[in-house]
């Protein structure tokens, strides 16, 4: 099957399933909210108001408008703190699995393997938890409520009611007006609830990694490139990465899906102005149509990152097209 239509293919497959989260949600919606009029007429009304900006108003004591709104000004910051956890799952993620398996059964290694489990094992909030109260409020190097100082903020023209302008992403928003001041302390604001949500998917690319690479530098062609005197490091990085790297890579493609549900717990623990502590906010001030639409949306990022990481799994293998 070609590239092309394996994507049609994907797509295809996916309207059904965006359509039955659509319904799912409305449903409760439709039930909860005790509507009377006809079924189908209210869905279609209310996927009409939700894409063309005329939802309905919602109130919370973080934001007053329309949930469309609140969805474009919150959105942004969520992506950034995923993709930012993205960034360090995916490096020391990398570095810790290759380190272990080039020291196989040292202390190190055993130390890593067991620090794995743990975060396998860990509750997210836990792990960020131990995060506060270890960088936070033990060392006091790292802000860990809000995503800034809010003094830093008086006087702000671009700055109104918690939400920075354009981008509404308070990092890239200060560096677009120059001021490197927020811009480093919007930085430091977003390590924390990274590294928290980074620490909670990380233990299986170190794990899968190491194993995959202590498989590799047990071949054959390995054996032979130690022969010809090759450094161990130029062995590793040119050879052994490169054909232990696959099946981790994929992992770590379906890992970034996945973030999402985390997004919510660490957001609301740290206080960060995403689409996870919009739902909170929203359901602690009983706004039920905002949380239902935020479920939505995190419901159709999911499915479409789940096809597009099913796309970019068919261009470096094509094997998963037949």
């Amino acid at each position: 099957m070609s590239l092309s239509h394996y994507i049609i293919k994907r797509l295809i497959i996916a309207v059904p399933t965006l359509i039955g989260i659509t319904l799912f949600i409305f449903l409760l919606y439709y039930i909860i909210g005790g509507l009377h009029s006809n079924f189908l007429v209210a869905y279609g009304s209310w996927l009409s108001s939700l894409f063309s900006g005329k939802s309905q108003i919602v109130n919370t004591n973080v934001y007053k408008g329309s949930i469309s709104s609140a969805i474009a000004l919150f959105l942004p910051n969520t992506l950034m703190l995923s993709i930012f956890a993205a960034v360090l799952i995916w490096f020391i993620g990398t570095y810790l699995g290759v380190f272990s398996a080039r020291h196989k059964d040292s202390a190190a290694d055993l130390t890593i393997k067991a620090a794995s489990f743990y975060l396998y094992a860990a509750p997210i909030f836990i792990v960020a938890i131990v995060l506060i109260i270890l960088f936070g409020v033990y060392l006091k190097i790292l802000p860990f409520s809000g995503e800034i100082n809010p003094l830093l903020m008086v006087g702000i023209a671009w700055f109104s009611d918690g939400i920075s302008y354009p981008t509404h992403i308070l990092l890239i928003d200060a560096l677009i007006h120059g001021n490197f001041v927020i811009a480093w302390n919007a930085f430091l604001s977003l390590i924390l609830p990274a590294l928290s949500l980074a620490l909670a998917f990380i233990a299986g690319v170190i794990i899968m990694l190491r194993n995959s690479m202590i498989s590799v530098l047990n071949q054959n062609f390995i054996t032979g490139a130690r022969g010809k005197g090759l450094s161990e490091r130029y062995i590793v990085r040119r050879h052994a990465l490169r054909n232990a790297i696959f099946q981790p890579a994929t992992f770590f493609a379906y890992t970034i899906s996945g973030l999402l549900s985390g997004e919510v717990v660490i957001e609301t623990i740290f206080n960060y102005p995403g689409m996870g502590y919009f739902l909170t906010q929203s359901l602690i001030n009983n706004q039920l149509v905002a949380v239902l639409d935020s479920v939505l949306i995190f419901g159709i990022i999911f499915v479409s990152a789940t096809i597009l990481l099913d796309i970019f799994y068919a261009v470096i293998d094509p094997r998963v097209r037949f």
